[in-house]
């Protein structure tokens, strides 16, 4: 299958020491793709060279197998099959609700625009507000304005940058919801920066891990939650028991747990259990995390996270 975007022999500087490189990156039609990794390690700016909005300064970018042209000969930023929905989110303040959510979409009568608001401003949880200054309105409701104007200008690529980061958990839950089943329907390509990774996790194929400017590791949620590459991408996703692997062969029993990365033994708390040590060992507390209780040893090689019994 042709790939949708595609990216070659990127390079890019951002200040004097940050430079973001990829060699080969591709999108495909329907395909979800999550971009993680540390604050400052170029997911953002990543995202504005595949929507078009900032220029590498080497490298191309092709949509459909058509070169994409520098931003400098374009009349506006941005590609019209592509839609990027900012963590600044690009609203005017000053505008109407119903203004910035119309601004690049053309209607061909009153009823129309009206019929379209009602449906757009509905599926992400605005209904009512439509006469409001975008000024007045909360960071999340702005980010959900944002996101119903992308939709409506109907992109065959949507670009997230950390589309829940200003939600509460319940409006979370519920675009996260509306987001997933959108894409089903409309089987439209995804690329999103996500904070958390239980979010990738949930909604990706594929997840891209950026780190320092560079793309580290690429894969399914499953195959690198299972086998990270490095201690780095193990961090990712959580809490992360690290021991010297002299230690960890001294306390715990083999077959040891998780991987051994440059000496460290690195495994997840849900692959720790009790049975796993040789001897007793003290325990410190015990942490709820809602649908499982973390046991937290104390052992002689430091604080331990595991599974309770």
């Amino acid at each position: 299958m042709r790939p949708l975007l595609e990216v070659q022999d990127l390079v890019h500087a951002y200040g004097e020491r940050f430079v973001l490189t990829a060699g080969h990156w591709t999108l495909h039609p329907g395909q979800v793709v999550a971009l993680v990794g540390p604050s400052g390690s170029g997911k953002s700016t990543f995202l504005k060279i595949l929507g078009a909005h900032l220029t590498p300064e080497q490298g191309e970018v092709r949509f459909r197998s058509r070169l994409i042209p520098p931003q400098a000969d374009a009349l506006l930023p941005g590609h019209p099959g592509i839609g990027l929905v900012r963590q600044d989110f690009g609203q005017m303040p000053f505008r109407k609700v119903r203004e910035n959510l119309l601004h690049f979409v053309h209607t061909d009568s009153d009823a129309q625009e009206a019929r379209w608001t009602a449906q757009w401003l509905r599926s992400v949880g605005l209904t009512g507000l439509e006469d409001v200054p975008t000024g007045q309105l909360s960071g999340g409701q702005v980010q959900r304005l944002a996101l119903a104007q992308t939709w409506a200008s109907k992109p065959q690529v949507l670009l997230l940058d950390e589309p829940f980061s200003h939600l509460d958990p319940d409006t979370k839950r519920g675009l996260l919801d509306d987001l997933r089943a959108w894409q089903v329907h409309s089987k439209r390509a995804v690329v999103v920066v996500v904070h958390d990774i239980r979010d990738a996790l949930e909604w990706a194929d594929r997840i891209d891990v950026l780190m320092d400017g560079s793309m580290v590791a690429s894969d399914t949620p499953q195959n690198l939650y299972r086998n990270p590459p490095t201690r780095s991408v193990a961090r990712l996703f959580g809490r992360l028991n690290e021991l010297p692997e002299l230690a960890a062969q001294e306390i715990l029993r083999a077959p040891l747990p998780g991987w051994n990365f440059g000496g460290t033994r690195c495994f997840y708390p849900e692959q720790l259990r009790p049975a796993y040590f040789r001897g007793p060992q003290a325990v410190v507390r015990s942490d709820f995390q809602g649908d499982r209780t973390w046991t937290v040893w104390d052992t002689p090689h430091g604080l331990l996270y595991g599974l309770e019994e």
